[in-house]
């Protein structure tokens, strides 16, 4: 990705998204971390390996103006559980919990936009 393309700057939101095998992304009682947390997974090395750079790029882009979001703590004060197996599937609670905080960083956007602030190039 690249903060040179207009495509995504104009356009899109790009994001980071959640999944346990990302350090201190959630608490997790014994009955979660039995269900969701394998060491055996495929999900877990590529996330481990690959999300800090993620990240870091990510919020690179965002500081050159590309709207880019990390969601890999949305659920780092959420205690009960919300995946349901050891990839990164969700329950109905994190399923909303998940879609409030995609639909208020878009609606956030949108105010400032609709504020008159220039878009972001």
């Amino acid at each position: 990705l690249s903060a040179g393309n207009s495509h995504y700057s104009r356009t899109s939101f790009l994001g980071a998204r959640h999944n346990q095998y990302v350090d201190g992304s959630k608490p997790m009682g014994a009955k979660e971390l039995a269900r969701s947390i394998s060491d055996e997974s495929p999900f877990r090395d590529p996330v481990r390996n690959a999300y800090p750079l993620l990240i870091q790029k990510g919020a690179e882009l965002a500081r050159q103006g590309v709207r880019f979001t990390d969601l890999t703590q949305v659920f780092s004060q959420t205690g009960e559980p919300v995946y349901v197996d050891d990839c990164c599937h969700l329950n109905p609670n994190g399923t909303e919990i998940l879609a409030k905080e995609i639909s208020q960083t878009i609606l956030a956007e949108l105010r400032r936009l609709d504020n008159g602030d220039p878009q972001r190039d």
